[in-house]
């Protein structure tokens, strides 16, 4: 990263300040989106028909997993917010824009006579629901209001999308086109199911830490875990490719720019990155997942339990890793490559560009409903002899 960062023009380069407080506030959304949603489809309907030790093992861990997350986006989000008032005020430095009054002053800017909301009226809003967000996972910390982890985790995750969202909402219509559309829902979607995917990931590499406190009877329910992540996953992984490609074509105009500018480079590093992460998971729903349903089906709790508490694990490690790097990668992606080598930024899409997405997240769906259907039949034990 910093050979990298050192053979690129400086004045593409954000300051290291928009570099900390970026990475700060993607990771505390992956880690609040991510440790929700394990909590809600993956570790809840796994520990049904646990060993009550080991569920209260587990649900302990995720509740402080998730308060913990909330600790983090809460600390992000000020750093964040005063970052945008100091891009949003010609002269105003970061240091100056930490000030509560410059911040107010930027949120209270009121918008043009043309649109029906403030911009910057929005950004307040899409705030407040953050701070929200990030204040029901620290109620986990109190002991007495664990019994409520499911009901704040399955709050706290759309409550935290719909945040994310408020801001796509458009001053007026005026001008407002199918590209601008599908440019304004690829854009949130791409960051939502990014963070949500990497958060997954550090989530469970997390839990996974409490096996030692486990018995034997948890390789099955671990088992269950990683299945029904690797849904989720692969839900975010359909999003995550299809708005990529989208926005990656709107932002390198060639191939040659890809390592001819620094946005190219920057993005050339976080695509191979992503590619590592597929592999990782490739091996996950191809390799293990398999083989624990084979060890299931024959009985064996105890090998079940070394490959899904045990082997699993170091490969989910490998893809926290991995998924943090990108994480950090991000920050670094500053205006576009067609900027860069001096082109149009955003060209307009065409009917051909419209229908190959349509096309691709046609087969994307295709592929998820039908690894679904093997998912099941790989539940079913008469299936899976």
């Amino acid at each position: 990263m910093t050979v990298l960062a050192a053979a690129v023009d400086t004045d593409v380069i954000p300051p290291l300040w928009r570099l900390v407080t970026k990475f700060g506030y993607f990771a505390g959304l992956a880690a609040v989106m991510g440790s929700t949603l394990v909590h809600t489809v993956a570790l809840r309907p796994a520990l049904r028909d646990a060993d009550p030790e080991d569920r209260t093992v587990l649900t302990r861990r995720s509740a402080l997993v998730m308060a913990w997350s909330g600790v983090v986006l809460l600390a992000a989000l000020y750093p964040q917010l005063a970052g945008k008032a100091a891009r949003a005020t010609d002269g105003m430095s970061f240091g100056e824009a930490l000030s509560p009054s410059a911040i107010w002053a930027y949120l209270t800017v009121p918008g043009k006579a043309s649109v029906w909301v403030a911009p910057n009226l929005l950004v307040l809003i899409t705030y407040v629901l953050f701070a929200v967000s990030a204040i029901l996972p620290l109620l986990l910390f109190r002991t007495s209001l664990r019994d409520r982890a499911d009901t704040i985790a399955a709050v706290t995750f759309p409550l935290l999308v719909v945040a994310q969202l408020v801001t796509a909402i458009p001053g007026t219509l005026d001008g407002q086109t199918a590209d601008t559309w599908t440019m304004t829902v690829l854009s949130y979607a791409h960051p939502i199911a990014g963070c949500t995917w990497v958060g997954g990931i550090v989530t469970l590499v997390v839990l996974a830490g409490a096996r030692s406190r486990l018995g034997e009877s948890a390789g099955p329910v671990w088992g269950r875990v990683w299945r029904r992540f690797s849904v989720v996953a692969e839900v975010c992984v359909g999003v995550v490719i299809v708005s990529g490609l989208w926005l990656g074509w709107k932002s390198v105009g060639s191939p040659a720019q890809l390592w001819e500018t620094p946005y190219g480079r920057f993005l050339l590093l976080k695509i191979t990155l992503v590619a590592v992460l597929l592999v990782c998971g490739a091996v996950n729903e191809f390799v293990l997942l398999p083989r624990i349903a084979r060890l299931r089906v024959a009985g064996d709790t105890r090998s079940v339990f070394a490959v899904a508490v045990g082997h699993f694990p170091r490969i989910v490690t490998l893809e926290a890793v991995v998924g943090v790097a990108v994480i950090a990668v991000v920050p670094f992606l500053n205006g576009s490559a067609r900027e860069q080598a001096g082109g149009a930024a955003e060209p307009p899409a065409t009917g051909a560009l419209f229908t190959a997405v349509f096309v691709l997240l046609a087969t994307v769906v295709a592929a998820f409903f039908a690894n679904l259907k093997l998912h099941e039949r790989i539940d079913n034990p008469e299936v899976a002899r």
